[in-house]
Protein backbone atom coordinates (compact mmCIF):
# COMPACT_ATOMS: atom_id res chain seq x y z
CA UNK A 1 0.00 0.00 0.00
CA UNK A 2 2.38 2.42 0.48
CA UNK A 3 2.53 5.26 3.40
CA UNK A 4 1.85 7.99 1.12
CA UNK A 5 -0.75 10.19 0.89
CA UNK A 6 -0.78 9.91 -3.01
CA UNK A 7 -1.37 6.02 -2.53
CA UNK A 8 -4.71 7.84 -1.21
CA UNK A 9 -5.39 10.28 -3.71
CA UNK A 10 -5.17 8.13 -6.52
CA UNK A 11 -7.44 6.03 -5.43
CA UNK A 12 -11.29 6.80 -6.40
CA UNK A 13 -14.18 6.81 -3.87
CA UNK A 14 -15.99 4.41 -5.47
CA UNK A 15 -12.65 1.86 -5.34
CA UNK A 16 -12.91 -1.37 -3.33
CA UNK A 17 -9.40 -2.21 -1.58
CA UNK A 18 -9.31 -6.02 -1.34
CA UNK A 19 -6.69 -6.97 1.47
CA UNK A 20 -5.63 -10.64 1.12
CA UNK A 21 -3.56 -11.16 4.12
CA UNK A 22 -3.34 -13.79 7.50
CA UNK A 23 -3.64 -10.91 10.24
CA UNK A 24 -3.92 -7.29 11.46
CA UNK A 25 -2.18 -5.48 8.47
CA UNK A 26 -1.10 -1.42 9.28
CA UNK A 27 -3.80 0.67 7.64
CA UNK A 28 -2.50 3.99 6.16
CA UNK A 29 -4.63 6.52 8.14
CA UNK A 30 -4.80 8.81 4.70
CA UNK A 31 -7.51 4.97 3.75
CA UNK A 32 -10.25 5.73 6.47
CA UNK A 33 -12.85 7.60 6.23
CA UNK A 34 -15.61 8.82 3.97
CA UNK A 35 -12.61 9.66 1.72
CA UNK A 36 -10.91 6.06 1.61
CA UNK A 37 -11.53 3.43 -0.45
CA UNK A 38 -14.53 0.21 0.65
CA UNK A 39 -11.74 -2.34 2.31
CA UNK A 40 -12.82 -5.50 1.71
CA UNK A 41 -10.73 -8.43 3.92
CA UNK A 42 -11.11 -11.80 2.32
CA UNK A 43 -8.02 -13.69 3.75
CA UNK A 44 -6.80 -16.88 2.08
CA UNK A 45 -10.28 -17.88 0.43
CA UNK A 46 -8.79 -20.78 -1.71
CA UNK A 47 -9.33 -22.03 -5.24
CA UNK A 48 -12.23 -19.88 -5.95
CA UNK A 49 -10.99 -16.60 -4.70
CA UNK A 50 -11.82 -14.48 -7.99
CA UNK A 51 -15.04 -15.65 -8.02
CA UNK A 52 -15.59 -15.08 -4.29
CA UNK A 53 -14.36 -11.41 -4.28
CA UNK A 54 -16.69 -10.80 -7.26
CA UNK A 55 -19.60 -11.70 -5.86
CA UNK A 56 -19.15 -9.94 -2.60
CA UNK A 57 -17.36 -6.56 -4.70
CA UNK A 58 -21.02 -6.84 -6.90
CA UNK A 59 -23.47 -7.27 -4.36
CA UNK A 60 -24.45 -10.93 -4.73
CA UNK A 61 -23.16 -12.27 -1.38
CA UNK A 62 -23.01 -9.85 1.80
CA UNK A 63 -19.40 -9.46 3.39
CA UNK A 64 -21.04 -10.16 6.87
CA UNK A 65 -18.48 -10.70 8.49
CA UNK A 66 -16.67 -9.07 11.78
CA UNK A 67 -12.93 -8.97 12.22
CA UNK A 68 -11.13 -11.58 14.41
CA UNK A 69 -8.30 -8.85 14.99
CA UNK A 70 -7.78 -5.26 15.46
CA UNK A 71 -6.12 -3.10 12.46
CA UNK A 72 -3.27 -0.32 13.99
CA UNK A 73 -3.58 2.42 12.25
CA UNK A 74 0.69 2.29 12.36
CA UNK A 75 3.06 0.17 14.19
CA UNK A 76 5.01 3.22 16.02
CA UNK A 77 2.77 2.83 19.51
CA UNK A 78 4.06 -1.58 19.26
CA UNK A 79 7.06 -0.95 18.55
CA UNK A 80 7.56 1.45 21.60
CA UNK A 81 6.30 -0.73 23.94
CA UNK A 82 8.23 -3.72 21.68
CA UNK A 83 11.67 -1.97 22.32
CA UNK A 84 10.50 -1.51 26.30
CA UNK A 85 10.08 -4.94 27.03
CA UNK A 86 12.06 -7.03 24.35
CA UNK A 87 11.46 -10.58 26.91
CA UNK A 88 7.85 -10.59 25.76
CA UNK A 89 8.97 -12.06 22.41
CA UNK A 90 10.62 -15.34 21.34
CA UNK A 91 13.96 -15.75 20.66
CA UNK A 92 14.82 -13.79 23.89
CA UNK A 93 17.63 -15.25 26.04
CA UNK A 94 17.88 -15.60 29.67
CA UNK A 95 21.40 -14.95 31.72
CA UNK A 96 22.08 -18.54 30.92
CA UNK A 97 21.72 -17.97 27.49
CA UNK A 98 18.53 -20.19 27.61
CA UNK A 99 15.60 -19.36 25.22
CA UNK A 100 12.99 -17.48 27.32
CA UNK A 101 9.70 -15.86 26.76
CA UNK A 102 7.92 -13.46 29.82
CA UNK A 103 4.07 -13.64 29.65
CA UNK A 104 3.22 -11.05 32.03
CA UNK A 105 0.59 -9.28 29.63
CA UNK A 106 -1.96 -10.97 31.40
CA UNK A 107 -5.31 -9.96 29.38
CA UNK A 108 -3.94 -7.58 27.38
CA UNK A 109 -3.66 -9.00 24.54
CA UNK A 110 -5.15 -8.40 21.04
CA UNK A 111 -7.45 -5.28 21.40
CA UNK A 112 -7.32 -5.44 25.13
CA UNK A 113 -3.66 -4.00 24.65
CA UNK A 114 -4.95 -1.34 22.76
CA UNK A 115 -8.02 -0.65 25.31
CA UNK A 116 -5.19 -0.61 28.00
CA UNK A 117 -2.65 1.98 26.03
CA UNK A 118 -5.46 4.21 24.96
CA UNK A 119 -4.66 3.85 21.15
CA UNK A 120 -6.93 4.41 18.90
CA UNK A 121 -6.86 1.50 16.04
CA UNK A 122 -8.23 1.77 12.48
CA UNK A 123 -10.36 -0.83 12.60
CA UNK A 124 -11.11 -2.31 15.98
CA UNK A 125 -11.50 -6.47 17.15
CA UNK A 126 -15.22 -7.14 15.63
CA UNK A 127 -15.40 -4.59 13.04
CA UNK A 128 -17.45 -5.20 10.11
CA UNK A 129 -20.37 -3.62 8.06
CA UNK A 130 -22.86 -5.22 5.82
CA UNK A 131 -24.78 -4.15 2.67
CA UNK A 132 -28.02 -4.65 3.89
CA UNK A 133 -30.16 -2.10 6.94
CA UNK A 134 -31.92 -2.79 9.87
CA UNK A 135 -34.37 -1.31 11.99
CA UNK A 136 -34.88 -2.05 15.69
CA UNK A 137 -38.28 -1.45 17.57
CA UNK A 138 -39.68 -2.34 20.67
CA UNK A 139 -37.10 -2.07 23.07
CA UNK A 140 -37.40 -2.66 26.59
CA UNK A 141 -34.93 -3.28 29.80
CA UNK A 142 -35.81 -4.62 32.60
CA UNK A 143 -35.27 -3.67 35.54
CA UNK A 144 -34.37 0.02 34.41
CA UNK A 145 -32.03 -0.21 37.16
CA UNK A 146 -29.86 -2.65 39.11
CA UNK A 147 -27.25 -3.31 41.44
CA UNK A 148 -25.38 -4.91 39.30
CA UNK A 149 -26.76 -8.75 41.27
CA UNK A 150 -29.37 -9.00 39.47
CA UNK A 151 -29.79 -9.88 35.68
CA UNK A 152 -30.63 -7.58 33.28
CA UNK A 153 -33.41 -8.35 30.41
CA UNK A 154 -32.75 -6.46 27.15
CA UNK A 155 -35.26 -7.25 24.41
CA UNK A 156 -36.44 -5.96 20.75
CA UNK A 157 -37.50 -6.77 17.45
CA UNK A 158 -34.72 -6.83 14.83
CA UNK A 159 -35.98 -5.92 11.05
CA UNK A 160 -33.96 -6.77 7.98
CA UNK A 161 -35.22 -3.36 5.83
CA UNK A 162 -32.28 -3.95 3.21
CA UNK A 163 -32.73 -6.31 -0.09
CA UNK A 164 -31.63 -8.40 -0.37
CA UNK A 165 -32.14 -9.64 3.10
CA UNK A 166 -28.77 -10.66 4.36
CA UNK A 167 -26.84 -10.50 7.14
CA UNK A 168 -25.11 -8.37 9.94
CA UNK A 169 -22.71 -11.02 11.16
Amino acid sequence: LGTTSATAKAMAAKTALVLKDNAGVRIDPALLGATGPAILEVFFPGQEDGHIVADLIFGLANPSGKSPFTYPVDDQAFMEWAKSDPSAFPGVRDPLGQPEVTYKEGLNIGYRWYDANAITPAFPFGHGLSYTTFSMSNLSVTPKISDGTQPISIQFVLRNTGWPAYANG
